[in-house]
């Protein structure tokens, strides 16, 4: 902390003397300011991070049914700021799958044509969290991948979302 003072007027000078380079006014003298001139200390609230943050990837799908691929996704949940480091790596995933009875649902049904029994998703990973401080919640869901034809297995009621608190330390 200093003090205002009223700048002195300039001495007159001599012709051959440059003219000042403060104009009048105000200043601070800094012959009265006491303390250190920097202070640091732990912030008592959350940083804010710059950096890319991406969403939890998306569970496994079955491309084509049976065709033996499977594919997840994700995306970017917040956008780097000019600080900040950008998303790496890519928005989606293959992978082979080996079908199995639960991957390919497709039996043999009293007709003799194959049925299509429900198949449930997997679970898709967690969510990010919705506050990084002072507890959140984060979510996880899964879909029905393959209706039952008339002949297959009808879906099991299942939980097919889940909230838990997150962001608690």
């Amino acid at each position: 902390s200093g003090t205002l003072v009223d700048a002195p007027a300039p001495a007159p000078a001599p012709a051959s003397t440059p003219a000042p380079l403060r104009p009048p006014g105000l200043y601070l003298d800094v012959g009265q300011c006491t303390g250190s001139q920097e202070e640091t200390g732990v912030c008592s609230n959350c940083p804010q991070h710059g950096d890319c943050q991406w969403s939890a990837w998306s569970g496994w799908r079955y491309a084509g049914g049976c065709s033996g691929v499977c594919h997840r996704s994700r995306s970017v949940a917040r956008e780097s700021d000019l600080r900040g480091r950008p998303c790496a790596g890519t928005t989606t995933e293959s992978k082979e799958c080996l079908p199995s009875a639960e991957e390919c649902p497709r039996q043999a049904g009293p007709s003799g044509r194959g049925t299509l029994s429900c198949l449930w998703s997997a679970w898709s990973d967690w969510s990010m969290c919705s506050r990084e401080c002072g507890g959140g919640e984060q979510g996880r869901g899964r879909n029905i991948e393959v209706l039952p034809d008339r002949e297959g297995q009808a879906c099991a009621p299942v939980v097919k979302d889940e909230l838990r608190a997150c962001g608690v330390a």
